[in-house]
């Protein structure tokens, strides 16, 4: 029975994907903008160019907005975070570019 939930915990810990947290030390505009790029940069595909929309990006009261453009060979487009003031994505999206996935992403 411990050999089973070894080889379960075993499957499930390599299906999940630790590399980037949505969670970050932001302190400012410029760390929320930090905090966006390297989420983005791990969940979208390796090639992908990514740079910050000035325009765009701003802070309101309770969050930060970030907007960044997104550049591959075939195609161009835009990703979004919102960040709370603790430093949370709370939102993130990336219309249009396939992200990287774990095993389990599906579910």
């Amino acid at each position: 029975m411990k050999g089973w939930a070894v080889l379960t915990l075993s499957v499930l810990l390599a299906g999940c994907d630790f590399g980037a947290s949505l969670q970050g030390n932001v302190r400012n505009l410029g760390d929320a903008i930090d905090h966006c790029r390297n989420y983005t940069r791990h969940v979208v595909i390796a090639d992908t160019v990514i740079s910050v929309d000035q325009l765009s990006t701003r802070q309101s009261r309770d969050f930060y907005e970030v907007y960044l453009n997104l550049d591959t060979k075939e195609k161009h487009g835009y990703s979004y975070c919102q960040i709370d003031m603790d430093g949370l994505i709370v939102q993130h999206s990336a219309p249009g570019f396939r992200k990287n996935s774990g095993a389990f992403s599906q579910f």
